[in-house]
């Protein structure tokens, strides 16, 4: 029983789905939170449930270079050169290309460009 809905139905359904969706990570969030207090107050990193589902914490790292032609200047002072890489700035470069300026077509055999949609529905009332 394939019933064809309208586009304004197909809206409708799709926002209210966003709501649950938002609704669940609000929920999941919140009880990760609680699993990983807990996990800590207990001092382990992984659980395995009489279930069988296992639980495991890993950490990452991240690291944010807040003087990175500092760092360079250093790393080459010291002959670390190895470290360092040449990199297009692709954020000014993208946004020129975008515009389909003279540079686009002397750079069109070395870039590829995709464009993609999205969809944002969202509640009026």
């Amino acid at each position: 029983m394939n019933k064809t809905i309208t586009l304004d139905e197909k809206i409708k359904l799709y926002n209210e789905l966003q709501i649950e969706a938002d609704a669940i990570a609000a929920k999941l969030a919140e009880l990760k939170e609680s699993i990983l207090t807990e996990f800590t107050a207990l001092g382990v990193s992984d659980v395995v449930t009489p279930d069988n589902i296992q639980a495991k914490v890993t950490e990452k790292t991240n690291i944010k270079y807040d003087d990175e032609a500092g760092i360079i200047k250093y790393l080459k002072e010291k002959g670390l050169t190895s470290y360092i890489v040449e990199k297009v700035s692709t954020t000014p470069l993208n946004k020129e290309l975008k515009k389909g300026l003279s540079l686009t077509e002397d750079l069109k055999k070395m870039y590829t460009q995709t464009t993609t949609k999205s969809l944002s529905v969202k509640s009026l009332i």
